[in-house]
């Protein structure tokens, strides 16, 4: 392998200088227990700490093979997540994997300086960088979805492509921008099964693929799906005879019903245990035809009059979310108590089905 070395340039009094625009005066300790490693396109360099308080940053040097001297400041900071006692840093931009000579610099705040040391560095191939972002890719699931998360310190461009199945029975094909360490999330997934995620990654450069992997999730439930904890959900305290409909409940899911229409006035009365969290009712819901949900606003020992509010709930196949928010009419109708009744109209034609899950004031 080629060795590109550095020439130190000494002022004719023997001092490195950190700062090009004076001289300084050599106080500081020399870099300890400098390591440098292999990495995609770069090197990664790390070395023990100066306790000293003057301590500001270190200055690393290096001849390009072109013979240009390239120079960065890697502050006092930028110390390992897993050893704070250690600075680390990625010296990068490397388009061979030559050897290279590094010249570490210790410089003070005061503009003192440390004696060169030197290191020696060899980067890795930057066809790699597919290889190592695949490497650090995490999948976590989340409502409906899932996060993907992953790591580039290379600044190498890199793709990520994900390939699944969503819960409309879709192949699906997702591509992220994976050149710089990031977050993406994936939606519209089935939830509560299991679903297999296939991610490989590419190089923009030429074009080559990772291996693959497959990482199976199960996709959470939505906020709207989950149960509070003592809450009073609606159609748990409906009472009475049930008006053109029927209304089953479903087990083992909590707070879902199925809802049957028999013919044109189908309705249901419900009470209040308590008073309600808000005034903006939502609920989840499937439903095979579009509806004029109703629904008549009743203080306690008040029947149905004019306190009553029509919202069109659109049909739908795949779960939804219904969300009204009745503030206006509550507050006319003065209801809201532990005690008062509600009466819920679903639409007016027969054979209509309906899911409800979860309806709740928030």
């Amino acid at each position: 392998m080629k060795k590109h070395i550095l020439f130190l340039i000494f002022i004719s009094f023997g001092v490195w200088g950190c700062d090009d625009a004076h001289e300084n005066l050599i106080s500081l300790e020399p870099i300890h227990n400098a390591q440098c490693e292999p990495f995609v396109a770069s090197v990664i360099f790390s070395w023990d700490k100066p306790e000293n308080d003057n301590y500001y940053y270190t200055l690393v040097s290096y001849q390009t093979k072109e013979g240009k001297v390239l120079k960065k400041k890697i502050s006092k900071f930028s110390t390992a997540p897993e050893d704070p006692k250690r600075v680390r840093a990625i010296v990068g931009g490397f388009t061979d994997i030559d050897e290279y000579e590094f010249t570490l610099v210790a410089c003070g705040y005061d503009g003192t300086v440390s004696e060169p040391i030197t290191v020696k560095g060899i980067p890795k191939d930057k066809s790699e960088a597919k290889d190592y972002v695949i490497s650090t890719v995490n999948v976590e699931p989340i409502s409906e979805g899932a996060t993907v998360s992953w790591t580039n310190e290379t600044n190498v461009g890199v793709e990520l492509v994900l390939n699944y199945i969503d819960k409309t029975h879709k192949e699906q094909e997702v591509r992220f921008d994976a050149t710089e360490t990031k977050s993406e999330n994936i939606t519209n997934l089935a939830i509560e099964k299991p679903v297999d995620i296939t991610i490989y990654a590419v190089n923009k450069e030429d074009g080559n693929q990772s291996a693959s992997q497959t990482v199976t999730i199960t996709p959470l439930l939505t906020q709207e799906d989950q149960v509070i904890p003592g809450a009073e959900y609606i159609l748990s305290s409906y009472y009475g005879t049930l008006n053109m409909m029927t209304l089953t409940y479903n087990t083992p899911m909590k707070n879902e019903y199925t809802i049957m229409t028999s013919g044109n006035d189908p309705y249901v009365y419900t009470k209040l245990a308590q008073q309600p969290r808000g005034t903006t009712l939502v609920f989840r819901y499937k439903s095979t035809k579009k509806m004029s949900f109703q629904i008549f606003f009743m203080p306690r020992g008040q029947a149905p009059g004019p306190y009553q509010q029509v919202v069109t709930v659109p049909a739908a196949k795949e779960w939804t979310t219904f969300s009204y928010d009745y503030s206006a009419i509550i507050k006319k109708a003065g209801w809201g108590n532990a005690g008062d009744h509600l009466r819920l109209d679903f639409g007016s034609v027969a054979n209509v089905q309906m899911e409800v899950r979860n309806m709740i004031f928030k």
